[in-house]
């Protein structure tokens, strides 16, 4: 995905699916399922744990931040912004989380969502899971 595609992504069960198989390296079925209703579950010991969307519920996002975090050692720095007219929204506040990796060579990652901080944390996961997988 492209920087630019991933800030078009919407808060939404794809994108939870997105998060859980590409930045916390769970496989569907086994770490987590999905209902017919469009929710994601946690899947722990083969018992169905816990609804899990981290596009929305900062926990859940929060939780994979720390993850990415602890495995590929990067340091995060969050901020709400004001912005005028500008790609992410018409005015009003923003979130931006950037993502600091120690090992300067990969360079920071940005997520952006004029929508809510999760999204952003889900935004800046993505787009350095996608910087990780350049190498």
């Amino acid at each position: 995905m492209t920087r630019e595609e991933i800030l078009k992504l919407e808060p939404s069960l794809e994108l939870d699916r997105l998060i859980a198989e590409r930045v916390m390296g769970w496989k569907e079925g086994y770490e987590f399922v999905c209902d017919d209703w469009g929710a994601l579950y946690y899947v722990n010991f083969g018992l169905t744990n816990r609804p899990w969307s981290p596009s929305t519920d900062i926990a859940a996002a929060l939780e994979a931040l720390l993850h990415v975090m602890e495995t590929c050692g990067y340091d995060v720095m969050i901020e709400s912004v004001s912005y005028g007219e500008t790609d992410i929204g018409a005015g009003g506040i923003a979130w931006m989380v950037v993502l600091d990796p120690f090992d300067r060579e990969r360079g920071q990652v940005k997520g952006e969502s004029s929508h809510s901080l999760p999204l952003a944390i889900c935004c800046a996961l993505l787009a350095a899971m996608e910087v990780a997988n350049e190498d």
